[in-house]
């Protein structure tokens, strides 16, 4: 370890200010690596003479950051701590965790020796105490950039060996499983280089993907199907739900069909902010090898459902012009939500904006003048949902509570005709009215007798074409009762359980292609309107919008038996089937906000189970579960059981 020349200087009065900083990189992947720099750096101070009751020691960290990223909340922390003159020392491991840049580290050095502060990087031997600080600190700065670099390429050289070879790159993809170079043992895990097989449990699903998706159907209900077969995602996935995009990532890989290609996308870093994005590599850089004991489905099979969604995975592109069956209708009423989606704050309509096709209330483009003489918007409720993702969310949750409906289909038609089993009141009334009816129609008939009877070429005296008036309106007042009442359900009840339950597949057929004419079955089994109300992510700023409506299941019986039945009736019928309040999410959680109260309560059930266990319980990675426990705790801490708190009444 570094032995200091210079002793620290200690200010009288007060304690002596000392920042340790600690990095790790998104390779490296170690989370306690920032707690080995800590006890190390810690440990340096001590064996220098500084006692915990003589210094004050801040800790500083940027976890799973690379180096060449130049804006990190740890290292901006020490700049802002710059600006206040808030340390007398920063202390380092080496100047790599600083930067991996070389101007950029060589510029915070020199503005901390400026303010007067001592910066010490141990392994670089660096004390800007010492006159030659600036030299070593600039070579320390210029090899660990230049390390990173010849890093990079040896690992890329290494993959591209190991790609030639027919070795695995990347994570494990559905349909194949993977085996080790060389096999675990007691003391050392298995080591590569990688090798996948078929798995021949998950090829049946894959092939049956491939030929919904061949013959048309659309990209969202092939992701449910997946969901219900069970099919596993890749290992590096978010979530581990199928969506449409997902769905169509699996149709286009070409290792299906034999052929792999590698760097197909290459990083383009910028330099002026060290961040690295991707971009599509050059041709003749991407790398293809020919596989074909990875192949899945045939060539026709491969085309057929890629040649479907280069179409619109719809079975062909949509009529235009006059035999567009949307024409003359607005494109914000083109949606099955058109009618039923409202802002939850100011009940707004949702309107389809922007090119990334999301539902925003269509209030946060109306202004007003307040008292104040200011512009104002009607709405601020500025956030949105994805609009497939929006309809594929409430359409499954239409469909899972009708689908539980079946059990209760005999029940249901069991209750109805109990309840209007005692028919004797209604008979009682439709006697009376059938001789109110004949007795109207003799009266009619002789006041037209006598009208007929009066002198010919004579007009009829007004009384009697007034009271033949007045006869025949209540005839047709007495007629109408009588189609009323026999037009009871009691009379006229044809549903039966099976009826029941074919509706219910009818319906759930019908909303699984939820397209326009879906708007009014989800109006008939919808009570009121879908409220997209916002929630705030706990310890950050994001909004998200959630769904909120009542699902009716009373929404399934025919129309014309829910307007016959009264209001005793209708109440027997919604004890049965009650309102259900359905609240979803209209948007994908993080894994952490998502995992983290079922990690927290894994710990609490025993706390001796560590990182690595509740990651594989939970099916995350190590890093995801250290932070998902940490999470939790703020959220317990806080007194929230949910990751998201609402915001709108």
């Amino acid at each position: 370890m570094m032995r200091l020349r210079e002793p620290f200087k200690k200010v009288p009065g007060r304690k002596f200010r000392v920042i340790v900083y600690g990095r790790y990189s998104t390779e490296e992947q170690n989370y306690d690596s920032v707690e080995h720099q800590y006890d190390y750096c810690t440990r340096f101070l001590a064996n220098h003479g500084l006692a915990d009751s003589d210094v004050s020691i801040t800790f500083l960290e940027d976890r799973e950051i690379s180096g060449e990223v130049l804006s990190r909340p740890g290292i901006d922390a020490i700049w802002a701590a710059i600006d206040k003159r808030g340390f007398d020392l920063l202390v380092a491991e080496d100047s790599s965790r600083l930067y991996r840049n070389e101007s950029a580290c060589m510029r915070l050095g020199e503005t901390i020796v400026d303010q007067g502060i001592r910066l010490i990087c141990i392994n670089d031997y660096v004390d800007s105490a010492e006159r030659a600080w600036h030299d070593r600190f600039s070579e320390a700065a210029h090899h660990h950039a230049k390390s990173n670099a010849f890093v990079s390429a040896r690992i890329k050289r290494a993959q591209e060996a190991h790609f030639r070879g027919g070795a695995a790159m990347g994570c494990l993809l559905p349909g194949y499983k993977r085996r080790a170079t060389h096999e675990a043992t007691a003391r050392e895990p298995e080591r590569g280089p990688f090798y996948d097989s078929p798995d021949e449990d998950e090829f049946p699903v894959i092939v049956e993907a491939y030929d919904r998706v061949g013959a048309g159907e659309p990209l969202w209900s092939v992701a449910l199907f997946l969901n219900d077969a069970g099919l596993r995602k890749c290992a590096t996935a978010r979530s581990n739900v199928w969506t449409d995009r997902d769905v169509r990532a699996l149709i286009q890989r070409t290792v299906h069909r034999g052929v792999e290609s590698y760097r197909a996308t290459t990083t383009d870093k910028k330099w002026v902010t060290g961040k690295k994005g991707s971009k599509k590599n050059d041709p003749e850089d991407v790398l293809t090898r020919s596989v074909p004991h990875l192949r899945i489905v045939d060539d026709p099979r491969w085309v057929r459902a890629n040649q479907e969604i280069a179409n619109g995975s719809t079975g062909g592109k949509p009529p235009s012009g006059d035999d567009n069956p949307l024409k003359g209708v607005p494109r914000d009423s083109r949606f099955p939500l058109s009618k039923l989606l409202v802002c939850g704050k100011c009940g707004g309509k949702m309107w389809q904006f922007g090119a990334k096709n999301r539902y925003r209330c269509s209030n946060t483009r109306g202004k007003f003048l307040n008292a104040d003489g200011r512009w104002e918007k009607v709405c601020d409720n500025g956030a949105g949902a994805p609009k497939d993702l929006a309809h594929r969310r409430i359409s499954a949750a239409v469909i899972q509570e009708l689908l539980g409906l079946t059990g209760v289909a005999e029940t249901l038609v069991a209750t109805i005709a109990s309840r209007l089993a005692d028919d004797e009141p209604r008979q009682r009334e439709v006697r009376d009215l059938r001789k109110r009816e004949a007795d109207l129609r003799t009266k009619c008939l002789r006041l037209v007798e006598q009208i007929e009877d009066g002198r010919p070429g004579a007009s009829p005296p007004e009384t009697l074409t007034d009271r033949l008036r007045q006869r025949e309106q209540e005839l047709a007042v007495v007629r109408t009762d009588l189609q009323r009442l026999e037009a009871h359900p009691a009379a006229m009840l044809r549903v039966t359980p099976e009826e029941i339950r074919q509706r219910i597949d009818e319906y759930a057929d019908r909303l699984l292609v939820l397209d326009r004419r879906s708007g009014p079955l989800l109006e008939q089994l919808i009570d009121g309107k879908i409220r997209a109300v916002r929630y705030q992510q706990f310890g950050c700023s994001t909004v998200v919008l959630k769904a909120e409506f009542d699902f009716q299941p009373v929404g399934i019986l025919p129309e014309s038996l829910r307007a016959a039945l009264s209001g005793a009736e209708t109440h027997a019928v919604a004890t049965l089937l009650p309102k259900k309040r359905i609240v979803l999410d209209l948007f994908d959680p993080t894994q952490v906000p998502a995992n983290a109260m079922k990690a927290l309560a894994l710990k609490e059930d025993n706390p001796k189970l560590t990182e690595e266990a509740i990651a594989a319980a939970l099916d995350i990675t190590h890093a995801i579960a250290h932070r998902s426990v940490k999470f939790g705790r703020k959220l317990r801490a806080a007194g929230l059981e949910e990751s998201y708190i609402r915001l709108d009444d």
